[in-house]
């Protein structure tokens, strides 16, 4: 009975670490395309306002829009690689069981705030019936970014989690 459950326990581990690696792979490209596109649009601006003496209106929001994106994008990307700023002073000085008990209850607060925060902003982007005044497209747009970086943030905490308790 225990071996079957270690089984099913080394199978589940195994599919959120995929599902974690094609969460980060996704978030990193999609980060890359926004952080391009931002470059992009900055630049197009300046090429339109100085060397042509016309400026547009809509590069500017979009690139704002992105820069919402390559935010969100960035914290999962960042908590995929353990790279989220982290007060690590007092867990470092812990005995090693009480780190990892810490350390396993912090990430369950987390995967709570995440819930939470995926959820509202789900919420909030479907009530949402604001346009953009520069170039008439729903505000929605923007506002998907928090539900969807949401997500690919919920299976990394997700398999954080199980990978602890495994180690337990």
């Amino acid at each position: 009975m225990i071996k079957s459950m270690e089984g099913e326990m080394e199978r589940t581990l195994k599919f959120f670490s995929q599902m974690s690696d094609l969460a980060f792979q996704i978030g990193k490209w999609l980060l890359v395309t926004t952080m391009f596109g931002i470059s992009f649009f900055v630049l197009l601006q300046v090429f339109f306002r100085y060397v042509l003496n016309h400026a547009l209106l809509w590069p500017e929001e979009l690139s704002r829009w992105l820069l919402v994106w390559t935010g969100y994008l960035g914290a999962g990307v960042a908590l995929k690689r353990h790279e989220h700023v982290a007060l690590t002073v007092f867990v470092t000085k812990f005995p090693p069981k009480l780190a990892r008990v810490t350390l396993f209850l912090g990430r369950l607060l987390f995967l709570i705030f995440i819930l939470y925060f995926t959820y509202f902003g789900w919420t909030n982007m479907v009530r949402s019936n604001q346009y953009s005044w520069a170039i008439m497209v729903s505000f929605k747009w923007v506002m998907t970014s928090v539900p969807v970086c949401g997500l690919l943030m919920l299976i990394h905490i997700l398999y954080f989690i199980l990978q602890d308790i495994s180690d337990f």
